[in-house]
């Protein structure tokens, strides 16, 4: 009987019966990690592209209306009072938090 010589990487392959070699377990686990590493790469990668476009979007949305909320607080008679009045203003923005919070515990 002849002994088959096999010239087999040890670290890439396992000899079969038959002379053929097949990938070990450890390559192919790393196969499919690398696949899903790529996957989930791609994925995270659009993900990040829509949350900057949208963060882009948000900004310049709130620059815009953060200008528009400026000219009508100026132009306001309630920032004239607040400005005349501010302990009362104190007052009452604090009587209108218990009120707030009162009616959100009751809610629950």
């Amino acid at each position: 009987m002849k002994a088959q010589n096999q010239n087999i990487d040890p670290k890439s392959k396992a000899a079969k019966g038959n002379g053929q070699a097949e990938p070990l377990l450890s390559e192919q686990l790393a196969d499919s990690l690398h696949h899903s590493i790529d996957a989930m790469s791609q994925k995270a990668s659009a993900t990040e592209q829509g949350l900057r476009n949208s963060m882009a979007a948000s900004s310049r949305y709130l620059k815009t209306n953060k200008q528009k909320l400026e000219r009508n607080w100026a132009k306001s008679g309630a920032r004239k009072y607040a400005s005349e009045h501010p302990v009362m203003t104190a007052g009452v923005a604090f009587g209108l938090g218990v009120v707030i919070t009162a009616l959100l515990r009751k809610g629950r």
